[in-house]
């Protein structure tokens, strides 16, 4: 699916409802200048992150000889070359998990990942992401970048969940490994923005609709933010 294609389904899903008009993330005030500096944002690598279950779904106990074809002719390799692979695995073992192991950094590892909320005001997330309500929630308006926001995954919030098959399905369980999590951080109403690699990506500017101050944030820095966002506004 091209870009274009991707951009008119944003549309469309925000158009209906199916996405918010605006996403917020929740930062110290050192990473909202980091931010407001160079208007990017960090994607980080999902075994980054603070909760280890996250993006670390269970998987099958032992991956089948038959689940490696499949991955193979998925693929489009020949028969021959599909059963030469085969019969590497039947006499080592070993290397049909090195395999998975690729499919997994491939599927998952290698992507970066921005967390962002549907909400603002949520104390526990002022609490744990910026600084005990010293920082700011910056508010990002999808529509003025929709080549940074595509794709958003919602995150479903679940107490069990079907064990992945990297070989089997590689692209649902890169689906299923970035947007389950367990109900107890369902409070965040998380979305994410993935990319094909970690680090930091630029936003148009434009997106930046608001920042937003804790109730502990003190007066002299949310003065001077206000003052930076009016002077970056005036020269743009």
């Amino acid at each position: 699916m091209d870009i274009e294609t991707k951009k008119s389904l944003l549309m469309k899903g925000l158009d209906n409802g199916s996405y918010p008009e605006v996403l917020y993330k929740y930062r110290t005030i050192e990473q909202l200048e980091m931010i407001l500096s160079n208007n990017s944002f960090w994607f980080a690598p999902p075994n980054t992150f603070n909760d280890p279950f996250d993006c670390s779904l269970s998987e099958v106990n032992s991956y089948k000889l038959e689940d490696a074809r499949t991955h193979f002719l998925s693929l489009g390799m020949t028969e021959k070359q599909v059963n030469d692979s085969i019969e590497m695995f039947r006499k080592d073992p070993s290397e049909l998990q090195e395999l998975v192991n690729k499919v997994k950094d491939k599927t998952i590892n290698d992507k970066g990942v921005l967390s962002l909320s549907s909400c603002y005001d949520d104390i526990l997330m002022w609490s744990h992401y910026a600084d005990y309500h010293r920082g700011a929630v910056i508010g990002l308006e999808v529509r003025k970048d929709l080549e940074f926001f595509i794709m958003p995954i919602k995150i479903d919030y679940r107490d069990t969940y079907e064990v992945l098959n990297y070989l089997k399905d590689p692209s649902k369980a890169l689906t299923d490994t970035l947007k389950v999590k367990s109900t107890e951080w369902s409070y965040e109403k998380e979305i994410r923005i993935y990319k094909n690699g970690s680090g930091l990506y630029t936003v148009n500017p434009k997106a930046i609709k608001e920042i937003r101050f804790g109730v502990n944030s003190p007066d002299l820095i949310i003065k001077k933010y206000k003052s930076f966002v009016l002077t970056k506004t005036l020269t743009t």
